[in-house]
């Protein structure tokens, strides 16, 4: 299972929509014997020009410590701490 909370707040001015995005997350990530946790906290925003145009963008960072033991590297007698950013954009078109 996986568990998301956000929240989003929203300017609206006159020509404008804009939108600002927050969110943390509960992510496991399947291992061979057990499952490895993986969190994230996310910030974004976008705005909305024309009525018809949606520029988001979003950054995500992801973590898990002493992950992957339990696969390949766990035959070593190993694990790793793991860090992830991640940025995304999307251009919307509605028609």
């Amino acid at each position: 299972f996986t568990v998301r909370l956000g929240t989003e707040y929203l300017i609206i001015l006159t020509d404008y929509l804009i939108s600002l995005r927050g969110g943390l997350g509960y992510d496991p990530a399947p291992s061979v014997r057990e499952v490895d946790d993986f969190y994230t906290a996310s910030l974004g925003g976008g705005v909305q020009i024309y009525d018809r145009v949606n520029l988001d963008f979003a950054y995500e960072f992801r973590w898990g410590k002493n992950v992957n033991s339990k696969s390949s590297l766990g035959a070593i007698g190993a694990d790793q701490d793991v860090y992830r950013h991640r940025f995304l954009s999307s251009l919307i078109y509605y028609f």
